[in-house]
């Protein structure tokens, strides 16, 4: 109980829905006044408010790899502005060692004042299509420091009492390739800010300022006490993992990511100790991404009712040492910083596979694999186009993988074919899934997609990262890996194989193929039920070689029916000589390490 008013249950529904629908409404905001393809197409943005002491309260449904740097976003806002914050303000930032994300991705953040009282405040964040820098998009793969990436904005004001900071437009117009389509997506997230505002006004007006304050706490609070009692029931001890990545793109292989989860009664300690040290080419993940990894983790195994905000977030400690992979420091390149948040996320995942394996999913394919794409029109006219290519996840204890999705940690779209063509001098001639490339397991891992680009202008420059070349996405519970990635360039009749992260030029009649990862398998493939094996056969997802490799089901193709006869002899078999699958056993069926 706060105060003299009894609590009341309904006030406290209404309240925690309308903080909630502001949050919505300010993320439909965003991508129905945005002017880049990140925010009309990809979605790659997010929005959601904080309470007066910088508290994250609730996130619309966008990306956790955003969201979670928010309580690092606000303490920097607070050391910035703390004593200087008044109506109309809005202030700006996406340096990586102040908000904690990329260049490209510019924070806004509207404190939020009612009857001259700060109430809480407004915030979204974009993805921006170009930041500057030395390839378009801002994410070149040979970045060696911060510098080369582009416009780095220190935490600014974009809006000083309601007056626009006529200056810093036109710095930013000055310093990137399509400053109609950056100044565009920063009005909508002004917009977004202000809608925040209008609706918050409605919210105290309805319910009062003293009842919204109250219980915006006492959300927090609901979110910490059921947060603590899930992890509760959880074995204490200390679980530890390791996953790699491929390269940096400029010399380093394989880097090995550590985590050391501890359940100790109602709290995790999260302990990085042993993560490589930051490397040269442009993946360090800043100590903000890294907790929104390990926080997007966390939450995916917990129940799905459990609100998301900073009450969520107070039972979990993380530790990453200064200098290394996880928590660089200046003056280390961070661009490419998404994808190692993405295998932080996996990382963590494989830690709590060791403590409840019946909610964590198998490894999924960990990354968006974005395609930044650069050219000029003959006028000089710049062009800069984003095409995310995205695959699908890992199996789960329930169900098989969602395929064609983005990893948890992004939860962003593929860019629609039809728009990505109208726009660009690209024309996607193949786009689908590849058979047979899911994770075996009771529970399948989502299949590899792959596309193909045909290049239409005289020259266009193409920024591309991926990975999971050598590593693939791990199974759980003797589930088999997912396939690997896989890129190359077809050009005067032949195909040259490309490396994970490039930045190059490519030229009209040249065509790219791009084959993202799978997902891994959940459970013992041996287990899966046949009935769902004819049907990934049917729905041309497998072939019958795959169904009887790896499944150790017979498929009759004539009959289109399981010959179950044959299917019970041959697992029989497989069981007695302990062989479970013929197929992809050589890159071990387990995590890369159980430590």
């Amino acid at each position: 109980m706060h105060g003299e008013e009894p609590f009341d249950i309904v006030t406290f529904e209404l309240i925690k829905s309308g903080l909630s629908e502001i949050a919505e409404e300010m993320m439909t905001t965003l991508y129905r006044t945005g002017r880049s393809v990140n925010t009309t197409q990809a979605l790659d943005c997010s929005a959601g408010l904080a309470d007066a002491e910088g508290q994250l309260l609730v996130q619309a449904l966008a990306l956790p790899g955003h969201l979670g740097t928010i309580p690092g976003v606000m303490q920097v806002m607070f050391l910035n502005f703390g004593n200087d914050m008044h109506a109309g303000d809005v202030y700006v930032s996406n340096d990586p060692y102040s908000v904690g994300l990329h260049l490209p991705d510019v924070v806004v953040v509207r404190p939020l004042f009612v009857e001259s009282e700060l109430v809480g405040f407004a915030l979204c964040v974009v993805h921006h299509v170009d930041i500057g820098g030395l390839a378009a998009g801002g994410m070149p793969t040979y970045a060696t420091e911060v510098y080369h990436e582009g416009l780095r904005i220190p935490p600014l004001k974009l809006y000083d009492r309601g007056r626009l900071n006529t200056t810093l437009i036109k710095m930013v117009s000055k310093n990137v390739r399509v400053p109609d389509k950056v100044i565009g997506d920063l009005k909508g997230q002004t917009a977004a800010c202000f809608v925040g505002q209008r609706r918050m006004e409605h919210l105290v007006a309805t319910y009062g300022l003293s009842p919204v304050r109250r219980y915006g706490t006492e959300l927090l609070e609901y979110t910490e006490r059921k947060t603590r009692s899930e992890i509760r029931s959880w074995k204490d001890g200390t679980y530890e993992f390791t996953d790699h990545v491929d390269d940096d793109g400029m010399g380093t292989a394989p880097i090995i990511i550590r985590v050391a989860l501890t359940v100790k009664e109602d709290a995790l300690a999260l302990d990085f100790t042993g993560t490589h040290a930051q490397v040269k080419g442009p993946i360090n993940c800043p100590l903000h991404s890294t907790r929104a990894g390990c926080y997007t983790a966390i939450r995916c195994v917990m129940s799905a009712g459990l609100p998301t905000n900073s009450g969520f977030f107070r039972p979990i400690d993380i530790t990453a040492p200064a200098g290394t992979l996880v928590n660089p420091v200046e003056p280390a390149a961070t661009c490419n910083r998404a994808l190692v948040l993405a295998r932080v996320a996996d990382t963590v995942f494989g830690a709590l596979a060791q403590v409840v394996p019946e909610r964590t999913p198998a490894c999924s394919e960990s990354m968006v694999s974005p395609m930044t794409w650069g050219v000029r029109d003959p006028d000089g006219t710049a062009k800069v186009w984003v095409d995310n290519h995205m695959c699908g996840r890992g199996g789960t204890p329930r169900m098989d993988a969602q395929e064609g999705v983005a990893a948890w940690v992004y939860n962003a779209n593929n860019t629609s074919v039809e728009v990505t063509e109208a726009n660009f001098p690209i024309r996607v001639t193949k786009f689908g899934f590849l058979p047979s490339s899911g994770g075996p397991g009771k529970y399948r891992g989502g299949l590899s997609t792959y596309r193909e680009f045909d290049v239409l202008a005289p020259e266009v420059s193409l920024t591309f990262r991926s990975d999971r070349r050598q590593f693939q996405p791990w199974g759980l519970m003797g589930g088999k890996p997912g396939r690997n990635s896989d890129v190359y360039l077809i050009r005067d009749g032949k195909t040259e194989p490309l490396p994970a992260k490039f930045t190059m030029t490519l030229n009209q009649g040249e065509r790219l193929h791009s084959i993202m990862q799978s997902g891994g398998g959940y459970g013992d493939p041996l287990e899966r039920d046949p009935d769902l094996v004819l049907k990934d056969y049917l729905d041309e997802k497998i072939d019958v070689d795959h169904a009887r490799t790896d499944y150790g089901v017979v498929l009759d193709e004539e009959t289109e029916s399981v010959n179950a006869v044959e299917t019970e002899r041959l697992r029989r078999h497989r069981r007695v000589d302990g062989s479970r699958s013929a197929g992809s056993d050589a890159a071990g069926a387990a995590p890369p390490s159980q430590e």
